[in-house]
């Protein structure tokens, strides 16, 4: 009867354990679509913004703005990973 009750106490405590791992993987998930999405949508409103404004993209507008948001990105990908370990 009490090897039963333990038993049962570790399916328990190893279904909870489970279902916060799942919720991990689900955050974990959600935190890299959000750093590897951020970058694409601030180049998307950036340019729609400034043709929408201004209206004369040049290339090397365009290459000024391109180079400045990878330098971000990279900013996101080290604080993502500093916030991992």
């Amino acid at each position: 009867m009490r090897i039963e009750s333990k038993k049962f106490q570790v399916l328990q405590s190893r279904e909870k354990e489970l279902k916060w791992l799942k919720l991990k993987q689900i955050f974990t998930s959600l935190r890299i679509l959000f750093v590897y999405l951020t970058p694409v949508l601030l180049v998307i409103a950036v340019f729609g913004c400034y043709i929408l404004f201004e209206g004369d993209l040049t290339a090397q507008k365009a290459f000024v703005v391109l180079a400045t948001l990878v330098v971000i990105q990279v900013i996101i990908w080290l604080l993502m990973m500093k916030v991992n370990s």
